[in-house]
């Protein structure tokens, strides 16, 4: 049987398919019927980079947990520090999506189903860095023969239009893809740090 694993993101409000396998989300405590079937998270944020119900997650997750460093691995029993040494240093982790793929692809899943990672619909780094990011862990996979699926209703490497042959309609949803990416007041998440008062950036330079 193929070794399948079905990653939630966050997984507050999943309702789509979580077929026989592995199970993991990142950061809280998911929905109650993704948490029957949880078996790893992910909650590598450090300290200063915590909101109230990551630091209450990383306390009570109930299965293995994947944290940033020692300090945190003190915090739950379950938790263990994310194997930082085994990723190759020009490998881009730019988020806990990241490190959730490329831990997937070192332990040989043959099969990943990615949902509730719509990074380019999020703040300003999540469309232009973690988005990114994501997108090459995602041709990794499939360089690597590891067959990877979304939710129909997904938009992560969406792309409606092909450049050149539908060269205007595509260049008319690219430029409204960069409208409202500049609409997006907050360069990181700030509404997650607000609350160990690390706020977020906006374009003006002040703290959000």
């Amino acid at each position: 049987m193929p070794k399948h694993l079905t990653f939630v993101g966050t997984g507050l409000d999943y309702k789509g398919p979580i077929p026989p396998g592995a199970c993991w989300n990142i950061n809280v405590r998911p929905c109650r019927r993704v948490l029957k079937r949880l078996t790893r998270s992910f909650q590598i944020h450090p300290y200063d980079g915590r909101c109230t119900a990551e630091d209450a997650w990383l306390s009570t997750c109930p299965v293995p947990l994947y944290v940033c460093g020692p300090e945190d691995a003190r915090k739950n029993r379950q938790a263990i520090v994310y194997p930082w040494r085994r990723i190759p240093r020009t490998a881009p982790i730019s988020s806990s999506f990241d490190a959730a793929m490329a831990l997937a692809l070192m332990e040989g899943f043959e099969s990943i189903h990615l949902a509730g990672a719509d990074l380019q619909a999020g703040t300003l780094r999540e469309r232009l860095v973690e988005h990114v990011s994501l997108a090459y862990w995602v041709g990794v996979a499939g360089g690597m023969g590891v067959k990877v699926t979304m939710p129909p209703d997904a938009r992560l490497l969406k792309h409606p239009w092909c450049y050149g042959r539908d060269y205007l309609k595509e260049r008319r949803w690219a430029q409204q893809a960069c409208r409202s990416a500049l609409s997006v007041p907050y360069l990181d998440d700030g509404a997650a740090k607000k609350a160990k008062g690390v706020k977020g950036i906006r374009w003006d330079g002040k703290v959000a």
